[in-house]
């Protein structure tokens, strides 16, 4: 008899007793059915489960799959080779999960990668530098994100952010600010990633009337909505342009992204007089984040200011600074982390260590292996 991997034999025993009961015994009956059984293959669907967020998980299979493949390829003419050649999921492992879903990667990894290349760190202290002309860019969404407060309303929430602001500008001896926001369209390709994200928070779409109406108590579920950051950063442009120049401080101008607009806010003649605010045609941008749009902003600054210091957390602005530093030519500094974790990124020591090419290719490189999806 021939000798099946575990789990075969018993096929082959009924397989005998069938043959024995029916067509050899005295009373035949070739119409009997023979019992199915429920053998695991290539096209079973794996087993799902589920944790204690709701998110599904595979469950892998204890049994020693190369190990059985092995023993057929002694008894069967099997091509190892061929049979491995064939993707063994529904989905590509290297992109998707065996239930479909992107696979994340750690992108922060490019940072700790980059803040010491080799024996050489590149994190300054840029108050310690010499005195130039600077101009502070903030990613806007990861400031509103994380800042905190005690506020009522929407009046009080645009007072204080812009106080942030302000002293986060002249902690930094920064005359020009750029608060720099995304774009929410409605068909984008991050569609999927921020369905997950309101399908984990829940969504409240929020539409902001006037300064006195009041915040709403769930902030992070608010902030998950792409239509509500869009109306909050309209608000907070509409609201700064009716505050007396007194507000911006030591700042000599505020330039404010709302969608694909962008606003200029400007010292009056007297300090009680309201801020003067132009539309900036030049930094009009379709761009969907503020990831690339960053960078238009950075291009337009280093035209008038020899410093430029951008805060963002986000690896890709990382990335992409560094492929941009040669053609904007000026100094590039990112500024990361938060309280005492806060470190200044030197982009252009960065630049000059890696070389031209591979700062060209390094965009490219990061979309494969450290991009969202």
């Amino acid at each position: 008899m021939i000798a099946f991997p575990h789990g075969q034999d018993s096929i082959l025993f009924q397989f005998n007793d069938f043959c024995k009961e029916n067509l050899f015994s005295d009373d035949k009956d070739i119409y009997k059915k023979i019992k199915k059984n429920n053998i695991r293959t290539f096209t079973t669907k794996a087993i799902t489960v589920k944790d204690s967020k709701g998110q599904q998980l595979a469950v892998k299979s204890s049994r020693n799959l190369f190990a059985k493949l092995l023993v057929l390829s002694t008894t069967r003419n099997v091509d190892l080779k061929e049979l491995l050649s064939f993707s063994l999921s529904e989905f590509p492992l290297s992109l998707a999960t065996p239930t479909g879903g992107f696979v994340k990667t750690a992108k922060s990894k490019m940072f700790e990668v980059m803040e010491t290349l080799g024996d050489k760190s590149v994190l300054v202290d840029v108050q310690s530098l010499p005195e130039k002309s600077t101009a502070l860019l903030v990613d806007a969404m990861a400031v509103l994100q994380v800042i905190k407060g005690k506020w009522k309303t929407f009046g009080e929430f645009a007072d204080s952010t812009l106080t942030y602001l302000t002293n986060l500008a002249a902690k930094w001896s920064a005359t020009r600010l750029d608060f720099v926001g995304d774009r929410y369209p409605e068909i984008s390709i991050k569609n999927t990633e921020r369905a997950h994200r309101a399908s984990v928070q829940g969504v409240q779409t929020v539409h902001i009337f006037n300064d006195a109406q009041k915040i709403p108590k769930q902030w992070k579920k608010f902030m998950s909505s792409g239509k509500n950051k869009e109306s909050l950063m309209a608000f907070l442009a509409n609201q700064w342009r009716t505050y007396p120049s007194s507000f911006l401080r030591s700042l000599a101008c505020l330039y404010i992204t709302s969608r694909d607009k962008c606003i200029c806010l400007t010292l009056a003649v007297s300090k009680e007089n309201p801020i003067i605010s132009n539309n900036v045609p030049e930094l009009e941008s379709d761009h969907e984040e503020a990831d690339t749009r960053l960078l238009l902003h950075s291009k337009h600054s280093a035209q008038t200011y020899d410093r430029i210091i951008i805060k963002t957390p986000d690896t890709d602005v990382l990335v992409i600074s560094i492929a941009m530093q040669k053609l904007i030519g000026k100094d590039i500094y990112l500024l990361t982390g938060t309280g005492s974790n806060t470190r200044t990124i030197d982009i252009g020591a960065v630049s000059d260590e890696l070389g031209d090419a591979l700062c060209k290719c390094l965009p490219g490189f990061h979309a494969f292996t450290g991009n969202n999806s």
